[in-house]
């Protein structure tokens, strides 16, 4: 009740006052602080008692505005003399907030729902910049996508932009449209402060339709935005290793078949490369069995010697993968992966590859000659215990 009576004896003191020298024209300005009228004990109270009004920041004004931003004030004035309230041409010289600036506050509160308080809070600086700040001068600059990427459902799409001249606290609307610029979907909204540019990491959605699409930028309250230069596309996750699918025990120089299918977003025209992945005792390494192939389905492989030759040789305990990679879409083979086991490279009358597995019939001892010890030494010999 008391800041009610006060608005309406502020008001009266308009009978009193002359007309202030501020013209009925403004130039944009971007509030960004709190304004009250210091010398009056009352609002002196408001800027240091939180409790009078949610959003007032007391510490930050209350020792900010001792006659220091004039620059804020006489656009205040302005604006106010253009929305045809009447200042004391003194405080307008004097470039502070006396009696009459305070009365046409409350008036322009009044006529924009705010509450009539008199003094310039965080409402009342958003209403300002939504409709004096630099706004027309605002630029909103999409950086990122920009390029025609490909991305599959469940990725990570980064959105990044540069912003200049946008009043403080205004609303970065983010969305995507179709690449011809309709169908706007909202992606989120984000509060720019202190101008700045950002990022947001977008997860493009499990259920979005493959399809050709644009991110868009708008500013709320302007006719300023961005879109991108170029279309990104959202594909299916759409390969898949079907041989070796895990578990295969492989032997050098064994000839076998690499196979894959993909749908239709990866034609056959499209290139892939294959890989062989192995993990010896957690060390990664790889090797380029195709690079840059045609979308074929199927290669023809030969186990390679992972064993010699090379300083990363493999022991019988590593573990194998194939990698099927194309656009930015890639599968592998299935846990566990597959085995490579050691040529049998021995011509020995009796020695032949392993069968596997094998039950032995009898306890075996020295100098025995059965079908058992012949398995005996085919195993063993494979194992290269012995030549």
């Amino acid at each position: 009740m008391k800041k009610f009576l006060l608005a309406i004896i502020i008001t009266l003191c308009l009978l009193v006052v002359p007309q202030a020298s501020a013209t009925a024209t403004t130039e944009c300005h971007n509030f960004s602080i709190g304004l009250f009228y210091y010398q009056d004990s009352y609002y002196q109270s408001l800027a240091t008692t939180e409790s009078n009004h949610k959003d007032w920041n007391g510490a930050e004004i209350y020792t900010g505005y001792r006659n220091t931003f004039h620059g804020h004030v006489a656009a205040l004035h302005k604006i106010l003399a253009a929305e045809g309230y009447t200042i004391d041409a003194a405080e307008v010289k004097a470039k502070t907030i006396g009696r009459t600036t305070a009365a046409a506050i409350v008036k322009f509160q009044q006529a924009n729902n705010l509450l009539p308080i008199g003094f310039v809070d965080k409402d009342t600086i958003s209403v300002l910049n939504q409709k004096y700040g630099c706004i027309e001068k605002a630029a909103i600059d999409l950086t990122e996508p920009n390029a025609s990427v490909v991305k599959a459902k469940g990725e990570i799409l980064p959105i990044k932009w540069k912003a200049s001249l946008i009043p403080n606290e205004t609303t970065l609307n983010i969305g995507y449209t179709k690449a011809d610029g309709t169908g706007l979907t909202s992606i989120a909204t984000t509060t720019i402060r202190n101008g700045a540019g950002s990022l947001l990491t977008w997860r493009i959605p499990e259920t979005m339709t493959p399809g050709t699409y644009k991110i868009q930028l708008s500013l709320s309250g302007s006719v300023r935005s961005d879109i991108s230069a170029k279309a990104f596309e959202v594909r299916d996750n759409t390969i898949e290793v079907l041989s070796p699918n895990g578990g295969e025990a492989f032997t050098v120089g064994q000839k076998t078949n690499i196979t894959w299918k993909t749908s239709s977003a990866i034609k056959s025209t499209d290139l892939v490369d294959v890989f062989l992945v192995s993990n010896q005792n957690g060390v990664i390494s790889s090797s380029t069995i195709a690079a840059r192939t045609r979308n074929t389905g199927s290669i023809a492989w030969t186990v390679p010697d992972v064993f010699t030759g090379s300083s990363n040789a493999s022991s019988e305990t590593s573990i194998y993968k194939i990698f099927v990679s194309s656009l930015g879409f890639y599968d592998y083979t299935n846990t566990p992966g597959f085995s490579i086991a050691p040529a049998n490279t021995t011509t020995g009358k009796n020695f032949t590859t392993p069968t596997c597995p094998y039950t032995f019939s009898k306890n075996l001892t020295m100098g025995s000659t059965n079908a058992d010890v012949i398995a005996l030494q085919n195993m063993l010999k494979f194992k290269g215990f012995f030549s």
